[in-house]
């Protein structure tokens, strides 16, 4: 199993200083635009205004009123979603059926199979 460290308070402190407004800036920055804040109300960054070449090219960052953000697997409980995840079992999908050539319903199947395996462990 895991072993956390003992000190509790450092990584609440730690979750409380990247979640300000000021650290969540300079996160997103790194990344050009890619990482989008936990908090609809910060994603009035300038980042996305002055990402290039060329301007605007991260057009669907932060997403736009008529985009919804979605969270994949949702709402399958977290210890599933974190396997679906590692496991790229969306990803895979895809790339059986648009590109491996595989029939929907073997695709289908075959998520199936990989989700009832995840399920049991």
């Amino acid at each position: 199993m895991w072993s956390f460290s003992k000190n509790k308070q450092a990584a609440k402190d730690l979750l409380l200083h990247l979640s300000q407004r000021e650290s969540m800036q300079q996160l997103v920055a790194a990344s050009i635009g890619y990482d989008l804040p936990s908090f609809k109300s910060m994603y009035d960054f300038d980042t996305w205004k002055t990402v290039e070449p060329p301007l605007g090219t991260v057009y669907s960052y932060p997403p736009r009123a008529m985009n919804r953000p979605r969270w994949r697997v949702a709402p399958s409980r977290s210890e599933v979603g974190a396997q679906i995840y590692n496991q790229a079992i969306n990803t895979v999908m895809v790339a059986k059926f648009t590109q491996g050539g595989e029939k929907l319903e073997d695709v289908i199947k075959w998520a199936e199979r990989e989700l009832e395996g995840t399920l049991r462990a």
